[in-house]
């Protein structure tokens, strides 16, 4: 028996060994809480369910990296630095696809070596402006290592992708991995508003305590994220329903759009919009049946519909108003003195009349701030960074001023003085890593677009490459409102797509036919 037999051979059992004895070693590192333990055990517990599943069920262990990397919220404080729940479970499947060879021949890895060099050039172009032009080059690094490990996360997403597109029963497993997690957490955004309505206000997963406006959040690092993710996951789901038009499915749809609405974020309507919009008219111009559009429009609008009342009467300020109004504690109040003559002890009511009682004290009103939705105070706030920025900007053009580094240069006054950001991508990767990263950037996104607009063209896999375009394009404009790069969420769902993409490509040429002489 060979060396590698034998370490193949022992990989199972070593990987629940490593997995209790790393829980152990960083439980004891951090701060030994309950919860802290909780979040380890689930970060090195699902690497070892990724790592023994990778190499006969790679669609499964891209699965558990989605889920994990959804729950963007939560990360273990460790000397070395806050760990994500995805980052133990992406070096196990790494190291897996590496022992067992999965998919890691040349003519599997060639189709994503230009998207990957494309990648490379971004993050090296952050790297090199965090070491030599951030001011604080510790926490930029660090930004920079989060983003290459989310990165390397997408290329295993497409190692145990691609060989499902190579399958036709098996195209739509990696999508409806996606499309469960992201139903979980719209059901769980409108199980959040409903407690919120019925027992808020300090509800987890409401941001609502401290603005007028109540937002559900849930496990996501903040409300726009949540939203977005939702939201990107509707074109996989409107896929779903197409390829089994049932009312289970419909209804889920309709959740995913309705839960989104919870999150009460514009740019997560709007990249929606362009999604859905981008995927329905990819399908009309290959000819899919217009009832199959019409459906998933319907269903669209009515999810829509149906999460703007609920926001609007489960996320009601007034609701949670009253909500603080209650909770505050009792005010104690003296009884006021009778009036008595000198010579007596003790006051006695008059004969027949009610025993005088205290009047009730005004509690005072929770003070609550400004809307954090409004128009005025977040499109300003994105507006107001844009002429700094760029002034910043000119002094290192082409390779930027280091990740995350704008807040080291600048205090967001309305804040108290925290560092400040800028919540538009594209400025942020401008500002970041300069001309040179938004190149990397742009190409990695032009590549991959042009990978799935081929994988549309060919009959069997038009619907797939469809959803993933609209899936993509959601992160795309909604991240315009915002920023979130270094998670790896969004290169799972990219390295996803590219092995649907690629993987479709390379199926024997019989199999696939021109699009408009076959039945979608």
């Amino acid at each position: 028996m060979s060396l590698g037999d034998r370490v193949r051979r022992a990989w199972p059992a070593s990987l629940v060994a490593m997995a209790v004895v790393a829980t152990i070693v960083a439980w004891l590192a951090s701060d030994r809480g309950f919860s802290t333990f909780l979040a380890i055990g689930i970060a090195f517990g699902g690497a070892a369910v990724a790592g023994l599943l990778a190499p006969k069920w790679p669609v499964a262990a891209f699965g558990v990296l989605f889920v994990l990397a959804s729950l963007t919220r939560f990360d273990v404080e460790l000397p070395i630095g806050a760990m994500r729940l995805e980052q133990p479970a992406i070096a196990v499947v790494v190291a897996t696809l590496f022992v067992f060879r999965v998919r890691m021949s040349l003519p599997s890895i060639r189709p994503i070596v230009p998207i990957c060099v494309a990648a490379a050039v971004y993050l090296a172009a952050l790297a090199a402006s965090s070491l030599l032009n951030a001011p604080d080059r510790g926490v930029s690094l660090r930004i920079v290592a989060w983003t290459g490990v989310s990165m390397v996360a997408g290329v295993a997403a497409y190692l145990l992708t691609a060989g499902a597109a190579l399958r036709a029963r098996a195209v739509e497993r990696p999508t409806a991995w996606m499309v469960g997690a992201g139903a979980a957490t719209a059901l769980g955004g409108i199980a959040a508003a409903v407690l919120f309505y019925l027992v808020g206000p300090y509800i987890a997963g409401v941001d609502g305590p401290d603005s007028i406006i109540p937002r559900v959040q849930l496990w996501a690092w903040e409300v726009n994220l949540y939203a977005i993710y939702v939201a990107a996951i509707v074109p996989l789901a409107l896929e779903e329903y197409r390829r089994r038009p049932r009312p289970p499915m419909a209804a889920l749809v309709a959740a995913l759009v309705a839960g989104m609405a919870l999150g009460i974020t514009r740019g997560a309507w709007l990249g929606l919009a362009a999604g859905v919009t981008l995927y329905a008219l990819v399908l009309f111009r290959q000819r899919v049946p217009r009832l199959d559009l019409g459906r998933a429009v319907a269903v669209t609008v009515g999810g829509a519909l149906v999460g703007l009342v609920l926001a609007s009467v489960l996320l009601d300020s007034s609701v949670q108003l009253d909500h603080l109004i209650a909770a505050l504690p009792p005010v104690p109040t003296a009884t006021p003195a009778a009036s008595v003559s000198p010579g007596s002890s003790t006051p006695r009511p008059l004969s027949g009349s009610p025993t005088p009682r205290p009047l009730p004290t005004p509690r005072p009103l929770p003070t609550l701030r400004p809307a954090v939705g409004s128009t005025d105070s977040t499109v300003a706030f994105r507006l107001d960074r844009i002429k700094p920025a760029l002034d910043d900007w000119m002094t290192s053009p082409f390779i930027g001023l280091g990740a995350e580094s704008y807040g080291q240069r600048h205090a967001d006054p309305s804040q108290g003085g925290a560092p400040d950001h800028i919540a538009i991508m594209g400025l942020d990767v401008l500002y970041d890593s300069g001309l040179v990263g938004v190149a990397g950037l742009l190409a990695v996104m032009l590549l991959a677009a042009q990978a799935l607009w081929r994988s549309a063209r060919r009959a069997g896999s038009t619907g797939t490459a469809a959803a993933y375009l609209g899936a993509l394009t959601v992160l795309v404009v909604a991240y315009q409102a915002t920023n979130a790069l270094h998670f790896a969420l969004n290169w799972l769902l990219l390295g996803a797509a590219l092995g649907f993409a690629f993987g479709t490509a390379r199926r024997q040429p019989n199999e696939d036919l021109p699009v408009r002489a076959a039945a979608v």
